[in-house]
């Protein structure tokens, strides 16, 4: 039931003209998901990436903003856990929550 290679299944096509929200969760404060629907986990899978890696890591010096400024670069890059849910509601169809390892709190 579970894969590594979710994207060899075809799943992007659910997902087409479909909307996506993005949220970033500041490891600087508490923070926990909830995911507010009833239904079925179809897949988890991981998507392979680095772990702490920014963009001012090609700079000469560390820039602190980093993690917050590299969310697109992350997205992109790190390590990513997708969880597919097949929604009880057929209005709501298939919902994918996608982690991304962006940072770690010393």
């Amino acid at each position: 039931m579970f894969s590594s290679h979710g994207s060899e299944r075809g799943y992007p096509d659910l997902f087409a003209e479909g909307t996506v929200y993005q949220a970033y969760l500041s490891p600087w404060n508490y923070h926990h998901w909830h995911a507010p629907i009833d239904g079925e986990i179809v897949d988890i899978y991981s998507i392979n990436g680095t772990y702490y890696l920014t963009q001012s890591q090609y700079l000469e010096h560390y820039d602190p903003l980093a993690p917050n400024d590299s969310q697109t670069f992350l997205s992109a890059t790190a390590a990513r856990m997708v969880f597919l849910i097949k929604a009880d509601n057929p209005k709501i169809g298939y919902v994918a929550i996608i982690y991304i390892g962006t940072d770690v709190v010393i």
